[in-house]
């Protein structure tokens, strides 16, 4: 038996380089949109309040920012679509304002003003499948550009973006390797009749063999006396490769985004302290960046100073079981909440009763003046 072809260790060796890269860069891209959907689900759990006059109301910049900014969109779709659009490889989520509604840009075209407020021309939005091009320029008056400023995130991208390259590098060396393969068994002393002539075994591999290299379509005939079957590769990244490639990269992921690998791997505890730590140094950070943002891009400055701003409130982001928090619970009315806002605390309705906006203080508190000297005798 003659083997046409034969497949060397290098061969297989590029193959599984192929395979391991491929992999590694999959299973990046798959927990990097993972930790970019706990941010984006925690902000989107939040409400965004809006003061006028330093109290908390709720009219329409209320309703465009926590129910429907657009027409077509919830706040949920929208404030996630910000969140994919901060962590791209641009760094920055693009807000445009069209008549009252709000819309993630996709793409635009940005001046080169440093002390001028920036313009932004050819801003393309899109819904589903579907997609147009504003005619109209935009600037500070009817944009929100929220910025990303942590480095760690764009050397996280630049490090796959690295990986991609290894990748094609690979893929590029092993292009010829990689081509389909075949192996001819001929039985000993092969010989065949053609014209007249005797072709012998080594004859008809090297004819068969020049065929299979033309690059022109060619019908290769075969002899019923041999047969030719094709190579197929076997590589295959093993369980305990996949299990290093996974582990390392959702450490890299939950460096790069700020969150806690027990957190980010879902292998949290009762009592670990993992979520307040991905709130505080994950998302908090984010928030306050769309805080400013949001406040530049909808308050004037005289508006802003005389006490009327957007606020994202963190404090509903998190699950809170009423319950096992009854102890708690306690401690909060006794110190002066009423009991709507614990129901608003809960996500719960509000009861529309005048003993439910109360405030009642049962702790035995006082202030420092009245502590000096304890009680005086009759």
């Amino acid at each position: 038996m003659w083997n046409i072809f034969k497949r060397s260790s290098k061969t297989l060796e590029i193959e599984h380089l192929i395979d391991l890269k491929s992999t590694e860069i999959k299973v990046h891209e798959f927990l990097f949109e993972h930790g970019k959907s706990m941010i984006a689900n925690c902000i989107a759990k939040s409400d965004i309040l809006t003061i006028e006059n330093g109290e908390n109301v709720k009219k329409s910049m209320f309703y465009l920012l926590n129910v429907r900014p657009n027409r077509n969109q919830t706040a949920t779709e929208f404030w996630s679509k910000v969140i994919d659009k901060y962590y791209s490889i641009d760094g920055e989520a693009l807000i445009v304002i069209v008549g009252n509604y709000l819309y993630v840009a996709d793409s635009y075209s940005k001046s080169n003003d440093i002390i001028n407020s920036q313009r932004y021309t050819n801003v393309q939005i899109s819904l589903d499948n579907n997609s147009m091009v504003l005619r109209s320029e935009f600037n500070a008056e009817n944009s929100i550009l929220i910025r990303r400023t942590d480095k760690k995130v764009d050397r996280y991208l630049t490090f796959v973006n690295d990986k991609i390259s290894d990748l094609l590098i690979a893929v590029f060396n092993g292009y010829r390797m990689k081509a389909p393969k075949f192996k001819m068994i001929i039985p000993s002393g092969f010989k065949i009749m053609r014209d007249d002539k005797i072709v012998t075994g080594n004859e008809y591999t090297q004819e068969i063999s020049e065929k299979l290299n033309s690059a022109e379509p060619t019908v290769i005939p075969i002899s019923d006396k041999a047969s030719l079957e094709s190579i197929q590769s076997s590589s295959n990244v093993t369980s305990q490769e996949f299990k290093d490639i996974y582990n390392q990269a959702a450490n890299n992921v939950a460096m790069a985004l700020n969150i806690p690998v027990n957190a980010f791997l879902g292998t949290i505890t009762e009592k670990s302290d993992a979520i307040d730590e991905m709130i505080t140094f994950a998302v908090q950070v984010v928030v306050e960046q769309i805080n400013d943002a949001l406040n530049y891009g909808l308050m004037k400055k005289e508006t802003y100073l005389n006490g009327n701003y957007v606020l994202f409130d963190l404090s509903r982001s998190k699950h809170r079981d009423i319950i096992s928090s009854s102890v708690n619970i306690e401690k909060l009315i006794s110190n002066g909440f009423s009991f709507n806002q614990i129901m608003w605390l809960y996500r719960l309705p509000e009861i529309p009763e005048d003993w439910a906006n109360e405030h009642y203080i049962t702790k035995n508190y006082a202030n420092s003046v009245d502590m000096k000297g304890g009680g005086t005798d009759e």
